[in-house]
């Protein structure tokens, strides 16, 4: 826990003041509750772990120190402690209300004490807009772009009759020995994702393994956007099944990455797909 004087006195006082851009994100308590992608988990009193929150403004009202935070997903998932929308502190010091211009919505900007703040932060990231530069021109990287894929569908699936995507910051990739796919060389923040579509209903199966820093990065199996299954930590193969509905259906792996840090291989793999209609023998539908 950072402390909250030497705290205020960096962020307030230092970065704030001078025009510094301001953003954080809040320690992760457990994973038990997810909301969207790996790592983002509801932590204490309706903070998210591992996501990225905006510094709106900073006030020092006779003594109470207070911090005001947007949520980017802009909706209720709002801090529910001391000083958040429509608490009793609102009511006790409407002095503080008046200075802070507090108005309560479910637009993801809400307020915290200073004491609150430096209990639950686990990172702040900072940064300052400078003026215009046109002497300074941009110039394109000479880094190499990345090289299409190999084709997956024949390390993917014995039957060689699910056609594969791949997408995000870096591609999936053909696996050590063919053994299927592992997932793009990522880095902090950053996702990357292989897709097939069928045509269901049916079932589909899979072996999949995950190599990463648990409970913050790992792999998550989704149909059609909705979270199945998740993979984090060290996990050798295993194999999962799922039923899939009637309809075209997108199934996808993606493995994603918090905002700091990494374990192991810092890797999915994903290998041996079949999709088996009901009725009819293993296929699937491609783009």
């Amino acid at each position: 826990m950072a402390d909250p004087e030497t705290l205020w006195g960096h962020v307030a006082d230092n970065l704030w003041e001078n025009g510094f851009i301001l953003g954080c994100s809040w320690v992760q308590v457990s994973t038990d509750e997810v909301d969207g992608r790996l790592g983002e988990t509801k932590a204490r009193l309706g903070l998210v772990g591992g996501h990225a929150y905006g510094i709106m403004g900073m006030w020092d009202v006779d003594g109470t120190r207070l911090i005001k935070f947007r949520n980017p997903w802009g909706n209720d998932h709002e801090w529910r402690g001391p000083w958040g929308d429509g608490t009793a502190e609102w009511e006790e010091r409407p002095e503080v209300a008046e200075a802070v211009g507090y108005t309560p919505r479910p637009d993801g900007t809400f307020h915290m004490s200073l004491a609150d703040f430096a209990a639950n932060l686990k990172m702040l990231g900072a940064a300052r807009a400078f003026e215009s530069r046109p002497d300074v021109q941009w110039e394109p990287s000479d880094e190499p772009e990345e090289e299409d894929p190999e084709d997956l569908s024949a390390v993917l699936c014995d039957a060689g009759d699910l056609t594969f995507t791949t997408s995000g910051n870096r591609k999936w990739r053909v696996y050590e020995d063919d053994q299927g796919a592992r997932s793009g060389e990522i880095t902090d923040d950053q996702v990357t994702k292989l897709v097939t579509r069928v045509q269901g209903p049916g079932r589909v199966s899979f072996e999949w393994k995950v190599s990463s820093e648990e409970s913050y990065d790992g792999v998550i199996f989704m149909i059609d956007g909705e979270r199945k299954a998740v993979l984090t930590g060290e996990v050798e193969w295993q194999t999962q099944e799922f039923d899939v509905g009637e309809g075209r259906r997108e199934l996808s792996w993606v493995y994603v990455k918090d905002v700091s840090d990494a374990a192991g291989d810092d890797l999915a793999a994903v290998a041996n797909v079949a999709f088996a209609p009901d009725g009819g023998p293993a296929g699937g539908e491609g783009d």
